[in-house]
């Protein structure tokens, strides 16, 4: 868990020191909707494997 801990604190300071950079702004929510994407088309596949 610690480790976990440590990438988002890494991710949390770099774009709190890069906010006003609007390459870095859309880059952390493109991967949010990528990452929410991949998320649910697991979960999907997850519901229609379940017997």
């Amino acid at each position: 868990m610690g480790r976990i801990k440590q990438v988002f604190y890494m991710t949390k300071t770099t774009f709190l020191e890069e906010q006003h950079n609007k390459r870095v702004i859309m880059g952390f929510l493109l991967g949010m909707a990528l990452f929410g994407y991949w998320l649910n088309l697991f979960l999907q596949y997850a519901l229609d494997v379940r017997v």
